[in-house]
């Protein structure tokens, strides 16, 4: 009776959806034919249980990193598309015996799954192929109408996924099919990998077989003994790699650098419609199953999802139509010239844009005659050594970094000292307040509260210089109040200065030098000046700096140059100046 009830209600639902999508069920016959070929009647088989493992690695070092999209794909199918259907906002909680974070829930089909970023109520893909598979599902229904789900992310490091998949079953007494693609009772493992023979974004499925190169799966299939059961491999590698027929990654390329590497700007514009696909293509498996799922991803791609559905998904905002950035351009000895001499003309039209605010932003009792030599010699030797380190370690490329932000700072520093400009000295403070943050939560907790630090952790910043180098985070701000405390250098003005210095550098930086720039020999993506202030910016835990878009030049350069220098500058400004009125020293606020 119960049985009978489900489906009445099912049919009743459903005709409902058949008159409102009658207008938009008429697509091609193409994708009919699709539906016709793969919904077959399939007997009902209730209570199926099925495991989803996102491989990754743990720690924020590893976060948003293309060996981690398994991670990427499940947490985004839970929050977005389970929660939803759920009804219930359901989070990954550490299970030690599966040395893994996990959540289980039951998860009926949905022929109507509505959700606050869709323009409209949605359907999985074969219902949405055409108005004739549609029917037939109201018809026929789905193999599993309802699923036993658990989710798994292990936090036992990629090499040794197979040790919290073992743990898990053990745990749940889970015990595999010996056919992925059967329709039955019996539980199901699917395992959702990168891979870097596939183009980004481009998601095959597999029933069985080998590891394919890929560790996390191959140590799987040593711990649980079997390689009967599926993946979804979503595709990380680079585009170029596949022109002209080639189907995989040219020779000499550091694959590790490449896999624990960032997605660059493109694939991180594309990023969001590619959890919508792979949230589609996890709907198709967990309730029609494997051969179903598998036909469907082959024959539809992400582009052809994009272009048909992406706006189905999220509704169009103003820096959503932007177009996208350049490719990546490649930077080889040949580009020095160039690059030193934007540098030059850089650092030239800084020093002629602070001499004349010099007139507006400058305390009236400026002390003109003060002198700090032996500071002004270590900046110099300091400044001197990073951009030489950097070069050498880096390359060219390195060159355009050295036009943006800190490093611009430290110059300032230098020409403050020797021209006797207190102000300036203040003017380019960095974001001192965030690394002290950071840096004392490191040492009481072993992590970054608000990310600034957190860049440093990436495996392509793992490296004598950038460490190093870094570290005038921490001691340039102290510097600067001993040299500008009684010399007229620490007043409230110094804001607004700085805000106009950042818009302007980010503006020639934006006109002159590459978007991003691909690192020879290494296929490795480094993202430069707005775009690379952009990628540090992103991972402060400050929500107000995420609000705009960065591939809108005209919004984001004033906006980074106001909000950024609030928090890099007024923040740390309020502060010194409180405990310096507190302790009555003598800043001078003239402005």
């Amino acid at each position: 009776m119960l049985l009978v009830w489900r489906r009445q209600r099912l049919l009743r639902r459903g005709n409902v959806l058949a008159s409102a999508f009658s207008s938009s069920g008429a697509n091609t016959d193409s994708d009919a034919e699709i539906s016709e070929n793969t919904v077959a009647a399939a007997p009902k088989y209730d209570h199926v249980r099925k495991l989803i493992v996102g491989l990754g690695n743990p720690g924020d070092k590893f976060v948003n990193t293309r060996h981690n999209i398994g991670f990427m794909a499940v947490n985004h199918f839970l929050h977005t598309y389970i929660s939803k259907v759920t009804g219930q906002q359901l989070e990954l909680q550490h299970e030690a015996s599966s040395h893994g974070n996990v959540t289980r829930f039951r998860v009926g089909f949905q022929q109507n799954a509505p959700d606050k970023d869709y323009v409209y109520p949605i359907d999985d893909l074969v219902n949405r192929s055409s108005k004739r598979a549609k029917d037939r599902t109201l018809k026929e229904g789905v193999p599993h109408e309802e699923v036993n789900v658990a989710l798994l992310l292990p936090t036992t490091y990629m090499n040794c996924s197979g040790t919290a998949v073992r743990g898990f079953m053990q745990t749940h007494r889970w015990r595999l099919k010996k056919n992925p693609l059967s329709l039955n009772r019996q539980d199901e493992l699917l395992v959702v990998t990168d891979d870097v023979a596939l183009p980004f974004g481009e998601c095959r499925f597999k029933a069985k077989g080998g590891p394919g190169g890929q560790n996390g799966i191959r140590d799987i299939i040593k711990c649980v003994g079997t390689e009967r059961f599926a993946r979804l491999r979503v595709g990380v590698g680079a585009p170029h790699w596949f022109v002209g027929g080639n189907t995989g990654a040219p020779a000499g390329t550091a694959m590790d650098k490449h896999v624990l590497g960032r997605f660059n700007g493109d694939e991180q514009e594309a990023m969001p419609d590619l959890l919508n696909y792979t949230n589609e293509l996890l709907r198709l498996y967990l309730h029609r199953g494997v051969a179903q799922a598998t036909t469907y991803a082959n024959s539809m791609g992400l582009q052809r999802f994009m272009k048909q559905y992406a706006e189905h998904y999220r509704l169009r905002t103003l820096t959503s139509i932007m177009p996208l950035p350049p490719v990546p351009v490649l930077v080889s000895q040949k580009d020095l010239p160039r690059a030193v001499a934007f540098l030059v003309l850089g650092y030239a039209a800084v020093a002629w844009l602070v001499l004349q605010m010099d007139d507006y932003f400058a305390a009236d009792d400026q002390d003109e005659t003060f002198n700090f030599p032996k500071i002004g010699i270590f900046v110099s030797i300091y400044t001197a050594l990073m951009v030489i380190w950097r070069f050498y370690e880096h390359g060219t490329y390195i060159l355009y970094e050295i036009l943006w932000a800190c490093n611009v700072s430290l110059f300032l520093v230098v020409m403050g000292l020797y021209l006797s400009k207190p102000f300036l000295m203040v003017t380019v403070s960095g974001d001192q307040l965030l690394w002290y943050i950071d840096a004392l939560s490191f040492v009481l907790q072993g992590k970054f509260i608000t990310g600034a630090m957190k860049y440093l952790t990436y495996p392509e910043n793992r490296s004598f210089s950038k460490t190093f180098f870094a570290t005038h985070h921490i001691w340039f701000l102290p510097v600067c109040l001993y040299v500008t405390n009684g010399h007229g250098g620490m007043h409230g003005s110094s804001f607004v200065a700085s805000s106009i210095l950042t818009t302007a550098l980010a503006a020639f930086c934006r006109m002159t030098t590459p978007f991003e720039v691909r690192v020879p020999g290494s296929d490795h993506v480094i993202y430069l000046n707005v775009n690379g202030a952009y990628e540090f910016w992103k991972d402060i835990d400050i929500p107000l700096l995420h609000l705009l878009d960065h591939h809108h030049p005209l919004l984001y350069l004033p906006f980074l140059a106001i909000v950024g220098n609030f928090v890099a500058n007024g923040f740390p400004h309020i502060l010194v100046l409180g405990i310096a009125l507190g302790l009555q020293f003598s800043p001078l606020l003239n402005h």
